[in-house]
């Protein structure tokens, strides 16, 4: 135990201070990528309309089909988080992220770019997506609106971030190149990201008394006197 410990740089930071709140800004980022890169559809639509010598209904089913992925996608990704913990499928999702926006950069064909960017990279944003909003409530319970307003921040960054530097790659690069730079230095944090993870308290060492005053981590509530109440269809207490 004690050499498991020496050997996690995170648990000599959650030995400082309360280990959430590294959770909170690695959620911060995984939103700021997924919203980014979605988003930044739009500054690839006039280059994919030229190289591809589809209509704009055509390269516009992508983004749709992207969308659909992604949301739709986070029902069965929700799952798999819940089975696998969050860090172990925030690095497939990485992996699936990167190896999406690579074999968009490689696309000779309209189906090959809607594979690419539409299926494979939008399931490794599903992925992402849904450690990045379903991971907080696991580490705050006291300062939780505080931690998730932190999260939900990188909504808003991303889209002010991502898309114009997506658009300064272009021009500097082109298109197919600007993507294999997105996939670095995205694929780059998000793996930073999964480094710096952790699924629960307990996996850092960090003292969960901090947010849970009475020590629970499994989703029960307590009542408006301040007792203990466990989630509804959960057996009760006789006391």
């Amino acid at each position: 135990m004690g050499g498991r410990r020496t050997l996690d740089p995170r648990t000599g930071l959650a030995d400082r201070f309360y280990y959430g709140w590294v959770v909170a800004v690695a959620c911060l980022l995984a939103a700021t990528a997924v919203f980014g890169l979605t988003y930044s559809f739009g500054v690839f639509f006039e280059r994919m309309l030229d190289a591809f010598a589809a209509s704009r209904a055509r390269i516009s089913l992508v983004f749709g089909v992207q969308m659909f992925v992604l949301y739709v996608g986070a029902t069965a990704s929700g799952g798999l988080v819940d089975r696998y913990g969050p860090r172990r499928m925030l690095l497939v999702g990485t992996a699936l992220l990167v190896a999406g926006l690579l074999a968009t950069s490689r696309s000779q064909s309209f189906l090959g770019l809607l594979a690419a960017y539409g299926l494979v990279t939008a399931l490794g944003l599903s992925i992402v997506y849904v450690v990045a909003y379903a991971s907080v409530p696991r580490w705050f319970d006291r300062r939780r609106g505080a931690a998730q307003g932190l999260a939900t921040a990188g909504l808003g960054l991303g889209l002010v971030a991502i898309p114009p530097a997506a658009d300064s790659l272009i021009q500097s690069v082109g298109w197919r190149s600007a993507f294999v730079a997105l996939a670095a230095g995205v694929g780059g944090v998000c793996l930073v990201v999964s480094l710096l993870f952790a699924d629960d308290p307990e996996d850092v060492g960090a003292d969960p008394n901090v947010e849970f005053p009475d020590g629970r981590t499994d989703g029960s509530e307590r009542d408006p006197a301040g007792r203990r109440r466990r989630p509804s269809g959960g057996p009760r207490s006789c006391s």
